[in-house]
């Protein structure tokens, strides 16, 4: 799932896509990696269990926030 919220600059989106990154994490086990574009701004997007980002994708990954919850049941 990626998470976007209505900003107004770019230092305005990485914050809160960070802030959006850290909220859901306890919550999850999946990872939320923040990823910068330089003409839409930063979006917090979870990790899905489906294997590694694409390339283009990871390339832009600036940070990492991991998931706290444990995934065995």
């Amino acid at each position: 799932m990626t998470t976007r919220a209505p900003v107004k600059s770019h230092a305005d989106s990485n914050f809160t896509a960070r802030a959006l990154a850290e909220q859901r994490a306890p919550h999850s086990v999946l990872d939320r990696h923040l990823i910068e574009d330089r003409q839409r701004g930063s979006i917090a997007l979870d990790k899905s269990d489906y294997g590694a980002l694409p390339l283009f994708i990871a390339a832009g990954a600036v940070q990492t926030v991991h998931g706290a919850m444990v995934g065995d049941f």
